[in-house]
């Protein structure tokens, strides 16, 4: 990654919701999903975002893809303001913004073919003329990602789940985006697969400086694919920066733990935090989402939130009261 040129920013972004089955006029706990989130995405980087399920990966996914605008603050893609937009400007803006879903078994219309599913954005947005036109690019964009063009002619159900990830990701590809929201896209292949759709990933990247903001539970993934790890827990940033420092020397205790519980890691529990699950789910009290789990938490960590500051220079930023030193 050469290039610092910014392609998004998203700043002190929240998303709460009603809990579903609750009572019209009862009072209850909302779910506060995103709590305050800001990150920079250069061009050409990875921003890999990690964490439990239910910590607010998927819902900051949305956001930035404005399928679930956020209640407040800002999702600046380019220069522009995303949530400002209505219409026909967000449908233009949303063509340089594309995803990759998880799950390759849904994420496809088994209605139509592979084909019409990849040809389908540039019908959309007006990027080819013709039906000629449109096989043409369709037929790039599947040898682009190692698929036969004459595959278009097949539907979901005769692809393999890599094959169908692979037709996931020319769909993404085929409206040449700036930048790539990647939501858990191997977390439902198998091991082999897994490498192949990730190594595609990192080849595409180097050809084009694309950006990505890939999201996963699965911190060995994100060591391989990004530039920048960012750690959530709760729906608040709780550790950000460069990703070999974040994961070698992981100053936030939830961090460790994280890393303590990845397979093959290769690390020595410092300490164990208590179980519990997430607590990203209901708007509860004040002080650190992770005190009821923190093996070092102290009275200050049950009254006062910490914020996300720089603790050294080497540009980690950690919310935590009593960080570790690198």
């Amino acid at each position: 990654m050469t290039n610092t040129s910014t392609v998004l920013e998203v700043k002190d972004v929240h998303k709460t919701y009603k809990p579903a089955g609750s009572v019209v006029g009862a009072k209850a706990a909302h779910v506060r999903a995103v709590q305050g989130v800001s990150l920079t995405v250069h061009r050409g980087q990875t921003v890999g975002i990690v964490g439990e399920s239910g910590c607010g990966k998927s819902t900051l996914a949305n956001a930035i893809l404005m399928l679930e605008p956020p209640d407040t603050g800002e999702i600046v893609f380019d220069g522009t303001d995303m949530t400002r937009l209505r219409g026909g400007a967000l449908r233009r803006i949303r063509r340089r913004i594309q995803c990759v879903f998880q799950d390759p078994y849904t994420a496809l219309n088994a209605r139509m073919t592979i084909g019409q599913i990849i040809g389908e954005p540039l019908r959309v947005h007006g990027l080819a003329k013709g039906r000629r036109a449109i096989k043409a690019q369709v037929g790039t964009a599947l040898s682009h990602v190692g698929l036969n063009p004459r595959d278009a002619r097949r539907y979901p159900h005769e692809l393999s789940g890599g094959q169908r990830q692979r037709a996931g990701i020319a769909r993404a590809l085929v409206v040449d985006p700036q930048l790539v929201v990647l939501d858990e896209p191997t977390s439902a292949l198998d091991v082999s697969v897994q490498a192949q759709i990730l190594n595609l990933l990192l080849d595409l990247q180097a050809e084009s400086e694309r950006s990505f903001v890939f999201i996963s539970h699965d911190l060995a993934v994100v060591s391989q694919m990004a530039h920048v790890a960012v750690v959530m827990y709760a729906g608040r940033i709780v550790e950000s920066g460069p990703v070999e420092e974040v994961f070698s020397r992981p100053r936030h205790p939830y961090t460790d733990v994280l890393l303590d519980a990845t397979p093959g890691a290769g690390r020595s529990p410092r300490a164990t935090a208590a179980a519990g699950e997430t607590r990203a789910a209901l708007d509860v009290g004040q002080g650190c989402p992770f005190v009821a789990r923190c093996p070092i938490a102290q009275d200050t960590c049950a009254q006062v939130a910490p914020e996300l500051r720089s603790v050294d220079a080497t540009g980690v930023e950690v919310a935590c009261h009593f960080p570790r030193s690198a």
